[in-house]
């Protein structure tokens, strides 16, 4: 650690941001952003937050003729796929289109914020593309997407989720 500096360097310090208190326990030098999502976590929550692997599933969740495709925000209701408490889903998008700039977009039902979506688009004509991606996901297990109109297929499968 340089010298000069107090007990703390890049936010470390050696205390609390409030004290320890309601089950929480004191584990040395912490930050702020540690003492409320670690310490803080295991005292007041049922448990940290967990991935469930789907599984070997053999057919597509979704493919092009299931979905609108017309430049607008569409729900896509996952509540049969995912259980309830899901948090977020790891989605994978089979993409191939006959020109560039189509695509298809994800986002977490009720943001408007177009800074945290999830795109997928096509560069290429005709190459068979595949996006992996995390979104975020409603209480009531929805997810929003957006198309364009020409795509030659779009394929989606839920890979898993987290609880």
């Amino acid at each position: 650690m340089p010298t000069g500096r107090p007990d703390y360097w890049y936010g470390t310090a050696l205390y609390f941001d409030d004290s320890p208190g309601d089950g929480e326990v004191t584990r040395g030098p912490t930050c702020n952003w540690a003492y409320d999502h670690v310490n803080d976590a295991e005292a007041h929550h049922t448990g940290f937050v967990s991935y469930v692997d789907r599984g070997d599933h053999p057919f597509y969740d979704w493919v092009e003729s299931g979905l609108t495709l017309d430049a607008n925000w569409h729900d896509l209701d996952l509540s049969g796929i995912v259980p309830v408490g899901t948090i977020a889903i790891l989605m994978r998008t089979n993409l191939q289109a006959a020109l560039p700039g189509n695509y298809i977009g994800f986002k977490r039902k009720g943001n408007t914020n177009n800074k945290t979506d999830a795109w997928c688009d096509v560069q290429t004509a005709n190459i068979h593309i595949q996006f992996d991606k995390i979104v975020g996901v409603d209480g009531d297990r929805k997810i929003e997407y957006f198309g364009t109109v020409n795509p030659t297929s779009i394929d989606l499968s839920i890979i898993g989720w987290w609880l």
